[in-house]
């Protein structure tokens, strides 16, 4: 595990050593923290961060797809489905204000860069996550290659 001592003396414990993502300038980051900052956002759902040997870091992000609904209710915008929410950009500045949100209380190294947005969850079903409901990584990163590495093109 790894963690902090808090000026009381309590351990906290904020991310497993397996799960550090060291960055392309030696940057350790444990990714928990950030997911748990964009997941405290109301219309994230789901986040996985990637960089490690990168330059920076990029997330792939699920909406909350009740919240955006919501949202789309109250601008009077249509749909119901991930798919047909995500077409609205009014929704996905929303996400995007939330992660410049998440990215404001971060230092710049541990700040998401790019991201994208995934209109399917990550499931059981899809092997994506385990039966306990962590995110398998590795199947992830297989998962969505392609798209990973398109960030680190901009």
């Amino acid at each position: 595990d790894i963690g902090t001592i808090a000026a009381d003396g309590w351990v906290r414990i904020t991310g497993r050593k397996k799960e550090l993502i060291i960055t392309a300038g030696g940057k350790n980051v444990a990714p928990a923290a950030i997911v748990q900052l964009l997941i405290n956002q109301p219309h994230i759902d789901m986040a996985y961060i990637h960089g490690d040997r990168r330059k920076y870091l990029t997330a792939l992000l699920v909406p909350d797809a009740a919240a955006l609904a919501h949202s789309a209710r109250q601008l009077h915008l249509p749909g119901e489905t991930l798919p047909e929410l995500l077409a609205h950009p009014q929704l996905r500045e929303t996400i995007d204000r939330e992660v410049q949100e998440a990215n404001r209380q971060l230092p710049r190294f541990m700040q998401v860069r790019y991201y994208r947005i995934l209109a399917e969850p990550f499931s059981v079903e899809n092997g994506e996550l385990t039966h306990t409901l962590k995110l398998r990584t590795e199947i992830v990163e297989e998962k969505y290659k392609q798209l990973l590495d398109s960030m680190y093109d901009e």
